[in-house]
């Protein structure tokens, strides 16, 4: 069995740092280290290794990552933060019909006039999946643009390491639990 190639379309990577960053990087290392999923990132700024940078405007970004998503051929393209990453994404997905596309609210988009809030509307119905990362975020979203697509909220994890028994007595002992 083949497995999935995932492609994540972001516009930061390291060394920019920042919660779409962490995140990207979590869910990506997740993915790969739990399923067999081939996982691609592609980023708009950054330069660290573990991602694809390709600079530029937004609208450049988003066709030279349309291009590089055509290299990959991913059966998702999961897009982030931007409108630029899902322009990407749903260009790719015109050119091949079978590709998922999610799309994931990090911050509000800015407040904007009636037009740009319709295209934002537009281009947010044509992903197959839009999640949110706080149910206030997409809540807000869905009022202000309206979209008709199915929605989620994915909330951001926390990374955990496990510790011993001795470590776990020593906590309570020192919290008198």
């Amino acid at each position: 069995m083949n497995s999935a190639r995932i492609a994540m379309v972001t516009p930061y990577w390291f060394p920019v740092r920042g919660g779409i960053t962490t995140y990207v990087a979590e869910l990506a290392a997740e993915l790969r280290q739990s399923s067999s999923a081939e996982v691609h990132v592609l980023a708009r700024d950054g330069g660290a290794p573990g991602a694809k940078t390709l600079g530029g405007t937004a609208t450049e970004f988003a066709k030279r990552a349309t291009t590089e998503l055509a290299t990959i051929r991913p059966d998702v393209v999961h897009a982030h933060a931007h409108w630029y990453t899902l322009v990407a994404a749903l260009r790719h997905r015109r050119r091949h019909p079978g590709t998922r596309v999610v799309f994931t609210l990090h911050t509000p988009f800015p407040r904007r006039g009636p037009w740009k809030r319709h295209g934002l509307k537009l281009l947010m119905s044509q992903a197959d999946f839009l999640t949110g990362v706080s149910a206030e975020l997409l809540s807000r979203t869905l009022r202000t643009h309206r979209p008709r697509v199915r929605t989620r909220v994915t909330y951001g994890g926390v990374s955990v390491r496990p510790t011993g028994e001795g470590g776990t007595e020593t906590f309570r002992r020192e919290y008198g639990l």
